[in-house]
């Protein structure tokens, strides 16, 4: 069935024009999910001029779906993949899986578990050309056409704890960090797929909310 169904690159490629694509989450999706909806849309503007919003419904002129989710959460996705058989994955495990529906090419976007569909969300964004340090992004200097990934992806992490240390203990470094300084650098463990914080403390530092 996909190969009856061109890349969307394809599509627009000869006639110039920015493809339409619909961002398509749960109406009770998980806020996990949903922050990793809002995030697939932010990237979709800056690489490829692309706005669109995460919407329940699939908008009548969309070129391309994007379902965001697991069939558990996402009932679009549970319909889009039809008598396929959803991957068997962990809780940290990830799929970007590709499909038609309605005729049009769509892609699912999705895990095992609210924050592995946020780390699938990185990953296709990764696919795209952007990396991720941690004082924040590296953007391509062109990202090219809009496309969606020409093969499945199922990714299990080879390990399964992957932990940054914080605060540690110098002056000159993160040890006088408010959390305004912390949070951008939260971010983008996200994006490298960090899970567990390594809060390192002393009895004389003065942190009374930890």
């Amino acid at each position: 069935m996909l190969a009856t169904v061109p890349a969307l690159a394809e599509i627009k490629a000869d006639d110039g024009v920015s493809p339409t694509v619909a961002v398509v989450i749960d109406a009770k999706a998980p806020e996990l999910e949903q922050y990793a909806a809002k995030e697939l849309c932010s990237y979709l503007e800056t690489l490829f001029g692309i706005r669109t919003s995460p919407a329940e419904k699939i908008s009548a002129d969309a070129d391309t779906i994007i379902l965001v989710g697991s069939p558990t959460t996402n009932a679009v996705v549970a319909k889009a993949l039809g008598s396929e058989v959803w991957p068997k994955l962990t809780d940290q495990g990830l799929v970007l899986k590709r499909v038609s529906l309605d005729g049009k090419p769509a892609l699912i976007v999705g895990g095992g578990s609210p924050k592995a569909t946020l780390w699938a969300v990185y990953e296709l964004v990764e696919r795209w050309g952007v990396r991720y340090l941690l004082h924040g992004d590296v953007l391509p200097d062109d990202a090219g056409e809009f496309r969606l990934p020409e093969k499945d992806v199922t990714i299990e992490p080879l390990l399964p704890v992957r932990q940054w240390r914080v605060v540690n203990a110098f002056l000159c470094g993160p040890e006088s960090w408010g959390m305004a300084d912390y949070r951008p650098v939260l971010d983008q463990l996200a994006k490298l797929r960090f899970n567990r914080l390594l809060v390192n403390i002393w009895t004389y530092q003065p942190f009374l909310h930890l």
